[in-house]
């Protein structure tokens, strides 16, 4: 009997794919912020879930805002029109914390 359960442990490690393979252990790779500034931007100006456009509202900070000046343009907008007290505050957050700190916030 013990026979038979090593077999079936081994036919079945072997049909499994190798967790390097299944990408377990790949590196993330970061996003194009070329790609990605437009996506938020969508997504803070048009989702109708609240949660997600906090969490684009907070990775809006993370970008140039010299290079995508369009960031601050979306976030004051947001800050004074959105429906939901808690996506305001996030862009308000977002706004003070954007670096490097430039005139149009």
């Amino acid at each position: 009997m013990k026979r038979w359960h090593l077999i079936l442990v081994l036919a079945t490690l072997a049909a499994m794919p190798l967790s390097a393979s299944a990408g377990l252990f790949k590196k993330a790779t970061k996003p194009i912020p070329a790609e990605r500034v437009p996506e938020l931007i969508g997504i803070v100006k048009t989702e109708k879930d609240e949660h997600k456009r906090v969490s684009a509202a907070e990775e809006l900070r993370q970008y140039d805002a010299n290079t995508y000046p369009e960031i601050i343009l979306v976030l004051a907008d947001v800050l004074l029109t959105d429906a939901s007290s808690s996506v305001r505050a996030e862009a308000a957050d977002s706004l003070a914390r954007l670096r490097p700190v430039s005139q149009g916030v």
